[in-house]
């Protein structure tokens, strides 16, 4: 009996001494056991920082058009464009400043779309345009109908194709469905963006272009900087010539080569405007340095019909809608 008494001692003992440790810190941690005080959590207090996010500089521009005609500007939807109208509303009010509207062409009969046009404007067209459309269109320039073909770097082609396991998807980076209508105009449009990191816009595809980079003439009258916001660079055959050519500090995100990267460009006797970018029309880089005095001058260049001949097809189309009297 003794040694039972014994033996449950030295049990209750070690019982104790294991688990006394863990009972004098829970103990002590709840201050039930007197001693110093437990000092206070702190209190976290981020540290206050102003973070200035800069705003592109943009200068005062009152739009005042020389001349206020009366006209239509086709505008292409029918190649699954990657943009919608309300992005390039800026466009569409000089426009109607300057008595022009815009219709879009859907897939109807491009030529007949056309008979009733002053220009024609293509804005990243993620697919071809068919043999008879280019026919079509470089007739209308011919005629002196003007044409505008903006691109976007940003905007892929998607190529699926299909095996007894399973689906892949491709991006057609290199493939730029714009060059379909653009080369008959001896203009590519690279599968490319330009960038520099020594002097932009807050970001390196941000290319700021300044006056010394632009060719002479009404299109760049009074303009000092404008900002493309992510733009193709272009190469240009014999009939085509160079509007806006970057630094030497601008490079070519797949050749990686530097200076003398053309940004824009005007073919068919002038009748022909190509620009790399389609961001700078978009709000609010439009309002940016001189893009929104850029975007007017593209204003004057489409609603202009100097150059513009008819044929007997395009009646009554050439007269003008307040004069004609169709009997």
């Amino acid at each position: 009996m003794r040694r039972l008494l014994v033996g449950l001692i030295a049990i209750l003992v070690f019982i104790f001494l294991f688990f006394a440790p863990s009972l004098v810190r829970r103990l002590s941690y709840y201050s039930l056991l007197g001693g110093a005080d437990r000092a206070e959590v702190p209190v976290y207090e981020p540290v206050k920082e102003e973070y200035i996010i800069e705003q592109p500089v943009s200068t005062e521009f009152v739009d005042e058009p020389a001349e206020v005609g009366s006209g239509l500007i086709l505008v292409d939807l029918h190649h699954q464009n990657d943009f919608d109208l309300a992005e390039i509303r800026y466009l569409d009010n000089r426009l109607a400043v300057r008595g022009h509207e815009i219709v879009t062409y859907t897939g109807q009969d491009l030529e007949s779309a056309l008979r009733s046009a002053n220009a024609f404007v293509v804005i990243a067209p993620l697919s071809r345009f068919s043999e008879s459309e280019v026919r079509a269109v470089a007739d209308f320039v011919d005629r002196g109908g003007r044409l505008l073909l903006v691109g976007d770097p940003n905007s892929f082609a998607f190529r699926y194709v299909e095996t007894e396991f399973q689906l892949n998807l491709f991006v057609e980076t290199d493939d730029i469905p714009l060059n379909s209508l653009a080369n008959e105009f001896d203009i590519i449009f690279n599968g490319d963006y330009a960038f520099n990191v020594d002097e932009n816009d807050a970001n390196f595809k941000n290319i700021i272009v300044n006056s010394d980079m632009m060719s002479e003439g009404d299109l760049f009258a009074d303009i000092e900087q404008l900002v493309l916001y992510g733009t193709h660079s272009l190469d240009l055959g014999g009939d085509a010539a160079a509007l806006i050519t970057a630094d030497d500090l601008t490079f070519s995100s797949v050749t990686d080569r530097a200076g003398g990267l053309v940004l824009a460009a005007s073919a068919a006797d002038d009748n022909v405007l190509a620009i790399g970018d389609i961001d700078f029309l978009f709000p609010p880089n439009y309002t940016a340095f001189d893009n929104s005095r850029f975007i007017a001058h593209i204003a004057d260049f489409l609603t202009s019909t100097e150059a513009r001949a008819y044929t007997l097809a395009e009646f009554p189309y050439f007269y003008d809608a307040e004069t004609v009297d169709v009997i």
